[in-house]
């Protein structure tokens, strides 16, 4: 959710000009401040745009010494993630480039999923029913935003507006539609939704990223239960999200680390983000490493609905898609 200093240079950014007030831009500020540091660490903007069979292998076993040849290992490394079209597995997920960090994900379909994002969004399925969480900034938070932002709407829109922030800055789930929700997060560089992850479904039931980045995996090097070696991030979909990017020779060898478990699953990926080949001057921050971790393959169990949620009126999904910079 945004700090209080982030909201106040929002607040303060709303106070420096004479334009009206893009509402939702204020929902959405950790987020964007988040990205636009990424984006100037790295020197380069590129756009965001939203992105998103069956059995458990047993692996061979490797050579006497613990390692396996390059091709025993991406076999090995690609079956790894066989498993996650079972769509029943937990996962978190660090540093993509253009997506939320997920706290926690659980994955248990057909009955549902938990998103949870690190920086405030969580989407629920529980059953036939979509919940969301928007922000969740409390009441102070709440009263701030409502004292910026509607003096600078109409007064006959007020009511609606004010229902609106209610409902995504306060503590009750909002009742929702899954496809609604996938439609506002695809107004490309606009929507509120565009950095949260992608809701799995029994066509795409792996959201974690690991099967996409692990089918450009170029070299691969076993030792025990853990590959390492290069994969080529120009053939990973920049739509995704997952990678800053990549427009150097470095991001054709960017490289990996994957950690398998004793049935040859995967339990954690780490991608270490390409150097852009041109830099802003002076000091920048680097990008963090792209850690996924996925666990309880099988076990996960779907969420329970909320006992109590809002509605959202159609202000909120106005405010959700319309955000702008």
């Amino acid at each position: 959710m945004p700090t209080q200093d982030e909201l106040r240079n929002v607040m303060n950014d709303v106070a420096a000009t004479t334009e009206p007030l893009s509402a939702a831009t204020v929902l959405h500020a950790g987020k964007r401040y988040r990205n636009r540091r990424r984006l100037l660490a790295a020197g380069g903007a590129a756009a965001a745009v939203l992105g998103v069979v069956a059995g458990i292998a047993v692996l061979s076993p490797g050579s006497p010494d613990g390692t396996t040849g390059a091709g025993d290992a991406t076999a090995q490394l690609r079956q790894s993630v066989v498993a996650l079209q079972d769509g029943n597995y937990t996962f978190t997920r660090t540093g993509a480039y253009f997506r939320q960090d997920v706290a926690r994900g659980t994955i248990a379909l057909p009955d549902g999923y938990l998103l949870d994002h690190a920086q405030g969004s969580t989407v629920m399925r529980a059953g036939d029913n979509v919940f969301l969480k928007y922000v969740g900034g409390g009441k102070e938070q709440l009263e701030q935003i409502k004292a910026v932002a509607l003096p600078q709407v109409p007064a006959k829109d007020r009511p609606k507006f004010a229902e609106a922030f209610t409902a995504l800055l306060g503590p009750e789930w909002i009742r929702t539609d899954e496809k609604r929700l996938t439609d506002t997060a695809a107004v490309t560089e606009q929507s509120s939704l565009d950095y949260i992850t992608q809701f799995p479904s029994a066509a795409q039931p792996d959201v974690t990223g690991a099967d996409v980045l692990i089918k450009a995996v170029t070299t691969a090097e076993r030792d025990g239960n853990t590959i390492t070696g290069t994969l080529n991030g120009t053939e990973v979909d920049e739509n995704l999200g997952l990678l800053g990017p990549v427009d150097g020779p470095d991001g054709k060898t960017m490289s990996y680390r994957a950690t398998l478990d004793d049935q040859g699953r995967l339990t954690e990926l780490t991608v270490r983000p390409a150097a852009p080949a041109s830099a802003p001057a002076g000091p920048s921050e680097p990008d963090p490493d792209l850690v996924i971790t996925i666990s309880d393959y099988g076990r996960t169990t779907a969420p329970t609905a909320p006992p109590t949620s809002t509605t959202l009126n159609e202000t909120g999904y106005d405010l959700l898609a319309r955000d702008v910079d």
